[in-house]
Formats: C-alpha cells, sequence, structure tokens
C-alpha cells in the first residue's frame, strides 16, 4: 500500500517475547508494539472502538472468525471504510 499507492502505513501488534526486539520501521512501514496484560482478542476490539474512525484500510493477516468480528466491528464504526484480509494458501499435495 505504501509502494504502490503511497499510503502511510503503520502496523499495531501486541509486543511479547518472540518481537521485542523488531526495529520501528521496516522497507517504511512503522511498527507500533502496544504493551498490555489484555488479551489479544480483547485489546484489539477496545483498539478498533478507539480508533476505528481513524483507520482507512484495516488489513488483518489471517482467516479465522475473529477477523470477521474484527471487521464488523470496524465497518459499524467506520462504514466508508475500507478492509481485507492477507492470506496465503498453502500448497495442497
Amino acid at each position: 500500500m505504501k509502494k504502490i499507492y503511497g499510503f502511510e502505513v503503520s502496523i499495531q501488534y501486541i509486543q511479547n517475547k518472540t518481537n521485542k526486539d523488531f526495529p520501528n520501521i521496516i522497507r517504511g512501514v512503522k511498527l507500533n508494539p502496544k504493551k498490555t496484560k489484555l488479551h489479544y482478542y480483547f485489546y484489539i476490539v477496545i483498539y478498533l472502538i478507539k480508533y476505528s474512525k481513524k483507520i482507512n484500510i484495516l488489513m488483518l493477516f489471517h482467516i479465522n472468525p475473529y477477523s470477521f468480528i474484527y471487521i464488523l466491528i470496524y465497518k459499524i464504526l467506520n462504514p466508508k471504510g475500507f478492509s481485507y484480509i492477507k492470506a496465503d494458501i498453502n500448497k495442497i499435495g
């Protein structure tokens, strides 16, 4: 999105032991670690309720029931916003 369309892109993620040493920027994309004691899924719901109106494009990375709940919350709070799920398909066989 940044490379092709020039959008400002940031990735919000919950910091843990495996990602604590990530850099602040990768290929022009800002990485914003969040520290919380809330469960991951609850944190995302609270984040979306608070910031949906400021998010132009919501990109999620996994196809699962939670992703659809997040998109529903996002679209209710920001009906003009866009959302998509980036998902790779495993090779079968």
